[in-house]
């Protein structure tokens, strides 16, 4: 029977569509969650106590021939783990790095632009980034960013991007905050007035890509 699932910290569509057996795009595009849908615009940024409409399983049969070899084709259903990675605003390009995604080891390189970008299991929690030539170790959290118009969202992206050194995880607009808004707005030709307003916000979501 049909559900409603409350988004937990660490939810995305894609790992709710693998948790219930389905694929991500019919979830997302399910007319139930056409509210949602439009509110967060993109199905990887849920936030805590969101409602996902789950509908019910439809059974699918295919008919052949008796006495018939038949071939099913089952559809794989990657996420895909993004990043681009800069150093004082200047993309690190052509960098050799390892990405360890819970225990499964990726190796590569970055592209001219400092990006990188595999496809990843839908429930993948944690991945570690390590570049080989500095040794740098970074520590992904996969599936836990809030939404970019939110206040922890915002720290979230801010401390991604260098502005934010403080505590993350609470939604307080303290002076740590609105330091990083300031010096953030001015980076941007901004006016620095250290107000989280809607430009300031488009903004945010500009510069770290969601």
């Amino acid at each position: 029977m049909p559900i409603d699932h409350t988004v937990q910290a660490g939810d995305c569509i894609n790992s709710i569509a693998k948790q219930h057996g389905f694929f991500p795009d019919t979830i997302w595009n399910h007319p139930q969650n056409s509210e949602l849908k439009n509110q967060r615009l993109d199905p990887n940024v849920l936030d805590v106590g969101d409602v996902v409409h789950i509908p019910d399983l439809q059974e699918k049969t295919e008919s052949g021939a008796v006495e018939k070899r038949h071939t099913f084709r089952r559809k794989g259903v990657p996420s895909k783990l993004r990043l681009t990675l800069k150093k004082n605003g200047e993309p690190r390009a052509n960098e050799d790095y390892t990405l360890d995604i819970d225990g499964h080891v990726i190796t590569g390189k970055t592209d001219s632009q400092g990006t990188l970008e595999h496809p990843i299991p839908p429930d993948a929690v944690q991945g570690i980034l390590t570049l080989k030539k500095t040794g740098e170790k970074f520590t992904l959290k996969l599936g836990v960013l809030d939404p970019y118009d939110t206040v922890i969202g915002a720290k979230q992206r801010l401390k991604g991007l260098g502005f934010f050194h403080g505590s993350e995880g609470d939604d307080s607009k303290d002076d740590g905050f609105t330091s990083a808004l300031k010096t953030f707005q001015g980076d941007r030709g901004m006016e620095p007035t250290g107000e989280f307003d809607g430009q300031t916000k488009d903004e945010i979501k500009s510069a770290f890509g969601s």
